[in-house]
């Protein structure tokens, strides 16, 4: 897990509530499939490699059936979404690119980085992610069993674009425990109006929330928004 020294927040830092700053719904990529190679039969890695950059049509395996990590190489380069989804039960997804990776998106309703595993957990840790138009989170994770964003940057530049938005929105098939989102990152800065710093949302368990440094520039936007239903960490 990555560590960061600190928080500095230069707009309210957190807002807790029942209700949360409603974002239009983000449109599912329509991009070129597997550019990195085809999914490993009953699960496994596919890697990305600089060799293959600027990948302009994003990085996308979605409706994936099996485990599926996808290794970002360091320096990489990528010019749309990286996405990664699954509807199909106890599958686990991953996107790992911590290491001088860039993701950055122009085109409005575009996220740096799309994960969702509907009915297994979703985890992200990349380097630095950037989006320019609106209607374009930098990074959005949901899951049933568990959500986890590490991210060392993260400047969105257009309306409605928060910087990190992580969910858990269930129905978990954890047995004798609970689900937690949890979020770590470097700096985050977003520009234009409701464009929260991170939002965060577990009505079924924990949320913990660190962030070296959060800067929101827009009106309605936010440090951080937390939602969770079994407790919430900010240190």
């Amino acid at each position: 897990m990555r560590s960061w020294p600190g928080k500095a927040v230069h707009r309210p830092a957190l807002l807790i509530g029942a209700s949360l700053v409603a974002y239009a719904a983000l449109a599912s990529p329509a991009l070129a499939q597997q550019e990195c190679g085809a999914p490993p039969p009953g699960g496994g890695t596919v890697t990305c490699p600089p060799s293959l950059n600027p990948y302009p049509n994003g990085i996308t395996y979605n409706n994936v059936v099996d485990d599926l990590t996808i290794v970002l190489d360091p320096d990489v380069l990528v010019q749309d979404t990286v996405s990664t989804t699954s509807a199909t039960a106890g599958v686990d997804l991953r996107i790992e690119g911590p290491t001088d990776t860039d993701i950055n998106t122009t085109v409005s309703g575009s996220p740096g980085v799309l994960i969702d595993s509907g009915a297994g957990s979703a985890q992200v840790d990349v380097d630095s992610v950037s989006t320019t138009a609106s209607f374009s989170r930098g990074v959005t994770a949901d899951s049933s069993n568990g959500t986890t964003v590490f991210v060392n940057s993260v400047t969105t530049s257009s309306k409605y674009s928060p910087g990190i938005v992580a969910t858990v929105t269930g129905p978990t098939n954890l047995v004798g425990s609970s689900p937690s989102v949890q979020v770590a990152s470097g700096t985050i800065s977003t520009q234009q109006k409701y464009s929260d710093g991170i939002v965060a949302t577990n009505l079924l368990g924990t949320v913990s929330v660190t962030s070296q440094s959060i800067s929101t520039r827009g009106t309605h936007s936010h440090g951080v928004v937390v939602n969770a239903g079994g407790g919430r960490e900010i240190p």
